[in-house]
């Protein structure tokens, strides 16, 4: 993916993220863009609120490092956080599956990616504003107790 981008709309069918592909000629060429998710509802009213927020690409491990990347956005006012994976890994496949991550009932800020216990798997942290709340998702494997 050489450009990753989303929107920020409060009408559902308007709201997206999209992939960009950066041409040979960046400045006078044309950029090629693919809808990788929209259809993203705004539930929290109010001024200024809109879906989705910022998205991040990321591989959840060094081993996936060769391979198309994972994209984590926070549904900013759709008051859910969303994981993007690819259909396959063709790189002229621009098809991404969305599932809801978590729902968490308020406005959901910029999510947070990193390796923080130096597993080599990554960790993601997603804000809940309103209800004070981080919560964290890791993609380390499950460990037998």
């Amino acid at each position: 993916m050489d450009l990753l981008a989303s929107n920020h709309q409060h009408e559902a069918l308007q709201s997206a993220v999209f992939g960009y592909e950066i041409p040979q000629n960046w400045k006078t060429d044309d950029w090629k863009r693919h809808v990788l998710s929209t259809n993203i509802t705004t539930r929290k009213k109010g001024d200024n609120q809109a879906s989705p927020g910022l998205a991040l690409a990321f591989h959840p491990s060094k081993e996936t490092s060769k391979m198309k990347p994972l994209i984590a956005f926070g549904g900013d006012g759709s008051e859910e956080s969303y994981l993007l994976t690819p259909v396959s890994q063709d790189p002229n496949d621009w098809s991404y599956t969305r599932q809801v991550m978590i729902t968490t009932g308020c406005t959901v800020g910029q999510i947070a990616i990193e390796d923080i216990n130096n597993d080599g798997y990554v960790e993601l942290f997603i804000p809940a504003y309103e209800n004070g709340v981080v919560s964290a998702f890791s993609f380390s494997p499950p460990t037998e107790n």
